[in-house]
């Protein structure tokens, strides 16, 4: 089966100062995050991608997203909601702005998080690192033993609980730790492969809308003549 992970869209606006919310502040989509759904789900559509099932948190900004992919898929309703999905309790970070809590708590320890996923200490975040590594990873057992070989299932998730879905492969988290390349991008989707009992990263962090076919020049010039004639003769 594969997973197909997505970091929900924008919460806030370009003029605002985006705030680290977690679970404790419940933001929707701003319009510009309703159409990274849009775009996403057309990626599916343009790819052949039809997911068997949608799943996500009960907070507003990733329920949302859900809902407005599968409106576009042809999957409208209600998305499967798994509490294990929520985002991260952020602590003494809640509602600080990234420049903020780098300057309170050290550029060191908050880059040591954003850029190599590691945990910091002192900062009373709920939960660590070992009970989410858990919960994701029962969570996806149960989805393999749930869906067939052959389904897609797609995810919703914050950026923050999204990197520990890399523990599913053995030493991948800490490859990526090392390297920097945990994060993934608001919008953006990476996807998981389950296959011969074990979990392989198919792509990590892409734009959907990279992803879309790069129509030929030619043809789309064709096509231009094409509809400018039709409306000619209409």
């Amino acid at each position: 089966m594969e997973l197909i992970l997505t970091r929900h869209g924008y919460t806030s606006e370009e003029t605002d100062t985006p705030i680290i919310a977690g679970q404790k502040f419940d933001f929707p989509l701003v319009e510009k995050g309703g159409l990274q759904a849009e775009n996403f789900a057309k990626m599916l559509i343009q790819q052949n991608i039809t997911p068997v099932g949608i799943m996500c948190s009960d907070m507003r900004r990733t329920k949302r997203y859900a809902e407005i992919i599968g409106e576009v898929v042809g999957m409208p309703g209600t998305p499967m909601i798994d509490s294990r999905l929520d985002d991260l309790d952020y602590g003494d970070w809640t509602g600080l702005s990234e420049p903020e809590v780098a300057l309170k708590y050290g550029e060191k320890v908050y880059t040591a998080w954003m850029k190599h996923g590691i945990w910091p200490e002192n900062c009373n975040w709920g939960s660590s690192p070992q009970q989410i590594h858990e919960r994701i990873t029962v969570l996806c057992h149960e989805m393999v033993d749930f869906y067939d070989d052959e389904d897609t299932v797609v995810v919703v998730a914050s950026g923050g609980l999204i990197k520990f879905f890399l523990g599913l492969i053995a030493g991948e988290y800490e490859r990526r730790s090392v390297t920097g390349k945990l994060r993934m991008d608001i919008g953006n989707i990476s996807k998981l492969i389950h296959e011969d009992g074990q979990w392989r990263v198919g792509y990590w962090n892409m734009d959907p809308h990279d992803m879309l076919p790069v129509p030929n020049p030619r043809e789309a010039a064709k096509k231009a003549i094409a509809n400018a004639k039709n409306m000619m003769l209409h």
